[in-house]
């Protein structure tokens, strides 16, 4: 099937990197597209309509135009933006480390809404919570499940016989 030349879905901002003078470059995660890059030009002007719906860690519903190389976002709207989350230093710094993990442990579209859930439901919890490393460690442990990288913690890998507690 073709790709459609505009579409639109729910994305999750993980990375945003400047682009020439007023462009920026975005890695966006998405439930049915998985993770992907997009340009969204003129994001970084003072007069952008765009630009505080496309900052890191916002939820948003994008608009994309199909390029030969690389989509390009035509308009935004954000879902939820996070701000308790963005108002404290320290659990902005767990949002993009959990974004970070998203990004290194995913590769470019492939598709996996369990680990989208997770990152939503991870980046809402971690504005409720009054223990953010559980959290985290927590998270993480889901997302090397999610994606395949789990240490085995139960058998040898090696004879596959069960461990016990000292051996």
């Amino acid at each position: 099937m073709p790709k459609l030349r505009i579409y639109t879905t729910e994305s999750i901002i993980l990375r945003s990197i400047p682009l020439g003078e007023a462009d920026r470059l975005l890695t966006l995660f998405s439930p049915n597209l998985g993770k992907f890059k997009a340009t969204a030009r003129g994001a970084r002007k003072i007069t952008s309509k765009l630009g505080g719906h496309l900052d890191p860690l916002t939820c948003s519903s994008v608009t994309l135009m199909s390029g030969k190389t690389i989509d390009t976002i035509t308009s935004a709207d954000t879902l939820d933006a996070f701000l308790p989350l963005k108002n404290s230093l320290n659990l902005i710094s767990e949002g993009l480390y959990l974004a970070e993990l998203v990004d290194a442990l995913n590769p470019l579209e492939a598709p996996n809404l369990s680990t989208y859930n997770l990152l939503l439901s991870g980046l809402k919890q971690f504005s409720n919570t009054s223990f953010p490393v559980l959290l985290r460690h927590y998270l993480e442990a889901q997302l090397l499940e999610s994606s395949g990288f789990l240490p085995e913690l139960n058998v040898c890998t090696e004879c596959r016989l069960n461990l016990t507690p000292g051996n």
